[in-house]
This record gives structure tokens, C-alpha cells and sequence, in this order.
């Protein structure tokens, strides 16, 4: 038996497997993170902007006129809606839902 903490030696046989689960596992952690970070932009702005993410992409339309933000991160498209909706704010009168 080992000591707890002491990595276990891997067998040439599982390494792939254990490779994959590691990406998946990294995959479902992306994943989840990006649903989280999609949700928090929805709260927030999700009265005045349809909003989705992709792989690389994050992206915002405006429901008043359908114009279009895309940002690499929910970072980046945080700043350019407020920018926007700070420019040019979407009023619910105008908001096509």
C-alpha cells in the first residue's frame, strides 16, 4: 500500500485513458465555466441583448436593432456592451423580444 498523496505509477496501458479523461474533464470544467460566465452576463444584461457564447467567440445583439458585439472573452463583451449601452442605451420601449 502507499502513502496517502503519493502518485500512483501508471501503467503504459492506461496512460491514453487516463489523457482522455483528463481532457474531458478539462472540457466539462471550460464548459461549465463558460455556462457560468454566460449566466452572469445574462443577468446583468440579458433585458437589452440576446447573448451567446461559443468556442472562441462570445457574442451580443441588441434587441432594439439587432446590432452586433463579438468578443474573444465574457471579459472583453462585458466591456463593449457597457460601452455600448452606455453610447446608445436600449430602452425597454424599444427592446423587440
Amino acid at each position: 500500500m502507499t502513502a496517502p498523496g503519493t502518485p500512483l505509477p501508471q501503467a503504459p496501458r492506461y496512460a491514453a485513458a487516463l489523457k482522455a479523461l483528463r481532457a474531458a474533464l478539462g472540457d466539462y470544467q471550460t464548459t461549465r465555466t463558460a455556462r457560468v460566465a454566460l449566466d452572469d452576463l445574462d443577468r446583468r444584461w440579458g433585458q437589452h441583448y440576446d447573448l451567446a457564447a461559443g468556442a472562441r467567440t462570445w457574442l451580443a445583439r441588441r434587441l432594439d436593432d439587432g446590432a452586433s458585439l463579438t468578443a474573444a472573452s465574457p471579459e472583453e463583451l462585458h466591456e463593449l456592451i457597457a460601452a455600448d449601452y452606455a453610447a446608445r442605451p436600449v430602452t425597454p420601449a424599444r427592446t423587440q423580444r
